[in-house]
């Protein structure tokens, strides 16, 4: 199981294994985005297990919110200045969207930035192991719904989501009739070969 990996565009990094990005987490300064013009944002890609599987959790953003409505996408939103680390911003997030108790989380790996041009954000993803049996209360004023994919359906659609990223400019994963588009597709798309380095992907018996 991956454990304690930094991510980057050229590749894997080992790091000290960590519940925590702890002291290696981006600090934001009131006023000082990081990213010139850009909001700060930051996303947790929650790994879990379920019938076997291990499963990729993603909410449906409602029909209500400012930004990407009614898209497929990973729990997290916008920083504050409260939050201090993205990290943190990443945990408050999904306490807000999901009710969960984001101590039982743990941090596995920092994954690559990702930038949504329209709407100006630029996005730390981290991905955590939740634990079993997952418990989650959308919270209906800003998610409409979860869902959750098995790893290896992504994995199998992940040379056809290649072929889209360079016809279309960014990968596409079509789940039972759900689009997953856009930046969601994108940190999805970079996080499978690196899983697939593990055991995470394939069910025992596959």
């Amino acid at each position: 199981m991956l454990t304690g990996w930094q991510v980057n565009h050229k590749g894997m990094v080992a790091m000290p294994h960590e519940t925590s990005p702890g002291k290696g987490a981006l600090v934001v300064q009131a006023g000082k985005p990081p990213w010139n013009d850009l909001v700060a944002a930051a996303v947790l890609a929650p790994l879990y297990m379920h019938d076997g599987e291990v499963r990729l959790l993603l909410i449906r953003r409602s029909d209500t919110v400012a930004h990407h409505r009614g898209q497929y996408a990973f729990p997290g939103g916008r920083w504050e200045a409260s939050d201090g680390t993205l990290w943190q911003t990443a945990l408050r997030e999904c306490r807000e969207e999901l009710g969960w108790d984001t101590e039982e989380l743990r941090h596995v790996a920092t994954l690559p930035t990702q930038v949504t041009h329209v709407s100006g954000f630029r996005i730390q993803p981290y991905l955590v192991w939740a634990p079993s049996p997952l418990q989650v209360i959308p919270q209906g004023g800003e998610v409409a719904g979860v869902i959750g994919p098995p790893l290896h359906f992504f994995w199998q659609n992940h040379g056809q989501a290649a072929i889209k990223a360079e016809k279309e400019g960014g990968p596409c994963y079509n789940f039972h009739n759900r689009t997953i588009w856009g930046a969601t597709a994108r940190i999805i798309h970079h996080l499978m070969p690196i899983l697939a380095r593990s055991d995470l992907i394939h069910p025992k018996g596959r």
